[in-house]
């Protein structure tokens, strides 16, 4: 068993990694190597290793007794399956809301937005990392508000999945492109998103499960859509 100080290096080291991947520092296919990260981030590589052991079960890192361990690649089709897999369990988990989300969650769910507003409105002035944070909060708020414990440790991982790249670092695909082609695709998928997402707090509002449910399997499958476009 890990000891409080074992614990906090390898949180550190976790965090460290995953924010790298997610973050496009490190790419798909790119090799981690636990000298630099453990010099990075001041730790011993002990952590290292228990961090991508960690990262390996979420589906982030892919290991092999050769090659080590590197950032995971996924095909167009396992993120399809992926998509399809968070159509059925999030528009499950959007309906249990509906018939149980509180007042103040709903309120926090309309704050949100707002703050997604008002971040898409400064156009070429967008913070990524924050439209990325509003985003993924939203999603967590509702499968958190279905009281679903495993519902939400099954969802968890599929939201950080796809945001791996496809083959190579020659194709990689951020839907944040600083581009100006793509900045204006992602304007649009940006308003978009946000108008489903107003949608789905109102029907969460009105208690209705059919509504909220159907409105949140829309939201996704147009993402997936969108995300072709980059492929």
């Amino acid at each position: 068993m890990l000891n409080k100080k074992s614990e906090i290096s390898s949180e550190k080291a976790y965090t460290y990694i995953k924010n790298s991947i997610l973050e496009g520092v490190l790419n798909s296919g790119d090799r981690l190597k636990e000298d630099m990260i453990a010099d990075e981030i001041k730790v011993s590589r002990t952590p290292i290793r228990d961090a991508i052991r960690r990262l390996e079960s979420e589906g982030l890192v892919s290991s092999s007794p050769h090659a080590g361990a590197r950032v995971s690649k996924w095909e167009h089709d396992e993120l399809t399956e992926l998509s399809k897999m968070r159509v059925l369990l999030e528009g499950y988990a959007t309906e249990l809301a509906a018939e149980k989300i509180t007042n103040i969650e709903v309120q926090q769910l309309r704050d949100n937005c707002s703050e997604a507003e008002i971040n898409i409105k400064k156009c070429d002035y967008l913070n990524v990392e924050l439209m990325l944070k509003l985003n993924l909060q939203f999603h967590k708020m509702i499968v958190s508000a279905s009281r679903n414990k495993r519902l939400m440790a099954t969802i968890e991982p599929l939201w950080t999945l796809p945001i791996i790249s496809i083959n190579d670092k020659s194709s990689t695909c951020s839907h944040y492109s600083k581009t100006s082609k793509l900045r204006h695709l992602n304007e649009n998928r940006n308003w978009k998103s946000l108008e489903h997402h107003i949608e789905i707090v109102m029907a969460l509002q009105q208690n209705d499960p059919i509504w909220a449910g159907s409105a949140m399997r829309t939201h996704i499958r147009a993402a997936s859509l969108f995300d072709k476009v980059f492929v």
